[in-house]
């Protein structure tokens, strides 16, 4: 089941955000917010071992959602920024945004998985 939910994110996710291009990206206690040329990827920490990515056109105001976890529902996490990537990491993963290939990696315990040509 994880293998068939990855493998859709692997088609899916790159034909999605297509053609794009890195402009900025900002940050608050709650998510990272990448600002493409048609669009934003939000990548939001759940808990230490979830990560929610969402490509959306634009920011719209917060709708109502419940979302139920067993742990508590926030995370702490880091970003560091360097000339061609973004990372944000976590105790039990980091999240790779390349801004020059538009890919991202994704790493959790010894696993790496690859998004390429956002």
């Amino acid at each position: 089941m994880r293998f068939k939910i990855i493998t859709y994110w692997l088609t899916v996710l790159p034909i999605l955000v297509f053609g794009q291009h890195y402009v900025s990206y900002s940050k608050n206690a709650e998510e990272v917010s990448v600002k493409l040329s048609d669009g934003y990827l939000v990548l939001r920490p759940m808990n230490e071992n979830a990560v929610r990515i969402q490509f959306i056109k634009e920011i719209k105001p917060e709708e109502n959602q419940f979302v139920f976890v067993n742990e508590n529902s926030s995370s702490d996490f880091r970003l560091e920024e360097n000339a061609s990537s973004l990372k944000l990491k976590t105790k039990n993963y980091a999240v790779l945004f390349n801004k020059k290939r538009l890919s991202l990696c994704f790493w959790m315990a010894m696993v790496k998985f690859y998004f390429q040509k956002l």
